[in-house]
């Protein structure tokens, strides 16, 4: 998570004053959640509605 992090500060897509500590533990825990929700309950967190949430959370970190 810190590798694609420090990548998106580089690019300019992601504001150097972040917290990387914190996005970084955010992000994780973001996937992870998402991971167990998919195990669990596949009929509603699909590839499709995981992949839509892990793009919205990564557009809105690049927006703020």
């Amino acid at each position: 998570m810190e590798a694609l992090l420090e990548i998106l500060i580089k690019v300019g897509y992601v504001s150097k004053d972040i917290n990387i500590e914190i996005e970084k533990l955010r992000l994780s825990a973001v996937i992870e959640g998402l991971s167990i929700h998919a195990l669990l309950r596949p009929e509603i967190f699909t590839i499709e509605k995981t992949e839509q949430i892990i793009t919205h959370h990564l557009n809105e970190l690049c927006n703020q």
